[in-house]
């Protein structure tokens, strides 16, 4: 039985998504506490071309934090964002995990 094309994302989707996970990673990466919230993601993915709806980053911080990249706490009903150092391995392109692009030699990010 096949699912149906609704349910699955778009390549375009799917690269984007790859492409925010990653700029998520390094973004985290530069900061001195190697902390932000989700406001500040969403506004980093409108500067780079990367704009979604606050759900998506949702989804895209959950998705990170599955595999131990980051770790999501509310404070306020805001999502406050902190890099693991698996994360850090991982923006960095020394570790490679689905659904997070590998950084290139010249990574915009």
């Amino acid at each position: 039985m096949s699912v149906p094309e609704a349910n699955c994302p778009s390549p375009l989707e799917q690269q984007k998504s790859e492409h925010r996970a990653l700029a998520v990673l390094r973004m985290l990466g530069r900061e001195p506490s190697y902390a932000s919230n989700e406001e500040i993601v969403g506004c980093y993915f409108t500067r780079l071309g990367l704009a979604c709806p606050r759900a998506q980053v949702r989804e895209c911080l959950a998705m990170l934090e599955r595999p131990g990249l980051i770790e999501v706490s509310t404070v306020e009903m805001l999502s406050v964002i902190r890099l693991t150092a698996k994360g850090d391995e991982v923006g960095k392109g020394l570790v490679v995990v689905e659904g997070v692009l590998r950084p290139g030699v010249d990574c915009p990010y």
